[in-house]
Formats: C-alpha cells, structure tokens, sequence
C-alpha cells in the first residue's frame, strides 16, 4: 500500500493539541486533502493519531490495521 496523500497537523490547525482535551471529550475537525497529484484509482481512507514518539496504538475489531497503528475507514475513494 502506497500513501498517495496525507495531512498531518494538530487538531483545529495546530491550535488545538490532544494535551488541551478534557477526558471523554469529542473533538471534530474537518480536513481537505488535496487529490490534484494523485493518479488515478481507488484509494482508502486511513487514519491514526501520533504524539512525539510516533504513531499511538489502535485497538478494536472492525477496520483495524494494529500493525500500522491505524484505522482504515470503510468509504473508497475514486479519483478520475
């Protein structure tokens, strides 16, 4: 599996670090990734979170990718 786009920022734009988060709180935070420079195809969806040590554990059932620490979403994307 090839990473043909990614973002990687802090939550809010980098204004609102995890550290600042209130326990059980949910946080949303639309992002736009840019597609123009990805060939065409279908490509999935995968998210994980990281702090300054790298990538944090995931856990679960469904969706699950433990070994890359990440989750992958069920949607496809199909860029033309």
């Amino acid at each position: 599996e090839t990473i043909v786009a990614q973002w990687d920022a802090m939550p809010r734009s980098n204004a609102y670090p995890t550290s600042r988060w209130l326990n059980g709180e949910v946080i949303t935070d639309p992002i736009v990734i840019p597609l123009t420079k990805v060939p065409p195809g279908s490509y999935r969806v995968a998210i994980g979170l990281l702090n300054d040590s790298g990538r944090l554990p995931v856990s679960g059932t469904q969706q699950i990718d433990a070994a890359n620490r990440r989750v992958i979403l069920g949607e496809v994307i199909d860029v033309h």
